[in-house]
């Protein structure tokens, strides 16, 4: 048995290098075209814009929000007591049975590229909308091999110790404190000299006009991409490696491959943070619904600010 302790990190490692080979993404496609966004119209235009006005309304709400959150988190620190429940991280975790989880999650995904590379990559270049396919395939085929080779309970999945007031607070408290967090963020990317451009789906979202296919994008953002990443990153990978090591260190390491797998270097810092939130709350409640809810509010605030700028915006 000792064989499998090298044979599964070789064979993870391999395939990794397969994918990162060779890896069709939405980044390349606009990296290529050299997509910039670029908006127009005057101050009386944009408030005009019943939903930009909504949205902004809403950040201001969340900021003052947070603020008087942090003012109760630190009173409850205070009295001790706990904004979430506290109790032992006890989750059911077999080192083979993740091993094979994850080397069928990467085949899957190794598997997914050639196909697009071989047979479907004079196709991409015509247009967006496979492009979106492709990623939405690739979030379906990841779900569908972590719910295939794993029970539920091992990846958090379950209807109790669901908490959607305390989310909030700690959501609201986490927007204020990323504020500092990416004005940091700027200020190291303009002494590093790196340009910052805005994520690939962002400028994805600002190109697309079918509507139908920028439904399914945003249902990919809202729905299928939360669940996806906080099964695999929290529900996965984080309960893997808590079973050995400590809470910090794990969710270090969780939080920085999510991180990475962003490509964002002008937003690492951010990304880090919110990883860090929800390693804490599924640290906390260990369900993983918690975890989905931050998420998806999260990609909702974004979306809503882009499809509000999107009248304004040009390619």
């Amino acid at each position: 048995m000792r064989y499998k302790k090298v044979l599964y990190p070789l064979l993870t490692l391999l395939i990794l290098e397969g994918i990162l080979l060779q890896n069709p993404s939405v980044e390349k496609f606009c990296q290529k075209e050299e997509i910039a966004v670029k908006f127009e119209g005057n101050i009386l235009e944009f408030f005009n814009n019943p939903l930009l006005i909504f949205t902004i309304f809403l950040y201001i709400f969340l900021f003052f929000l947070g603020l008087a959150n942090i003012f109760i988190f630190v009173v409850k620190k205070l009295k001790k007591e706990p904004l979430l429940p506290q109790k032992p991280f006890a989750m059911e975790v077999k080192d083979e049975e993740n091993w094979r989880t994850l080397i069928l999650v990467l085949l899957n995904i190794l598997i997914l590229n050639l196909v697009v590379i071989f047979f479907l990559h004079p196709y991409l270049k015509k247009g967006l909308f496979l492009f979106i396919i492709y990623n939405f395939i690739l979030e379906v085929i990841i779900l569908t091999s972590l719910l295939a080779s794993l029970p539920k309970y091992r990846l958090g999945i379950k209807k109790q110790e669901f908490y959607p007031k305390e989310l909030i607070m700690i959501y609201s408290a986490t927007l204020v404190a990323l504020i500092p967090v990416v004005i940091l963020s700027y200020h190291i990317g303009n002494k590093l000299n790196l340009e910052s451009k805005f994520h690939p789906i962002v400028t994805v979202i600002f190109l697309i006009k079918n509507k139908t296919l920028l439904s399914l994008l945003i249902f990919q953002i809202l729905f299928l991409g939360p669940v996806v990443e906080e099964l695999f990153f929290r529900g996965f990978l984080f309960s893997w490696l808590r079973k050995r090591f400590s809470f910090g260190l794990s969710t270090l390491v969780v939080s920085f491959i999510f991180a990475v797998l962003h490509k964002r270097v002008d937003n690492f810092l951010p990304i880090i943070i919110l990883s860090v939130v929800l390693c804490f709350i599924y640290e906390r409640t260990q369900n993983i619904l918690n975890s989905i809810f931050i998420h998806s509010l999260h990609n909702f605030l974004g979306v809503l600010l882009i499809l509000s700028l999107k009248p304004y915006s040009f390619i």
